[in-house]
């Protein structure tokens, strides 16, 4: 349980690095 909740978490901040580096590109296209 512990070592699915650090993994869930690990994947969050991935997924919030992605969203992040979407919106950079996004903004480059400009």
């Amino acid at each position: 349980s512990e070592l699915c909740r650090s993994k869930l978490q690990k994947n969050t901040q991935l997924t919030r690095i992605e969203f992040m580096l979407e919106q950079i590109l996004k903004q480059n296209e400009k």
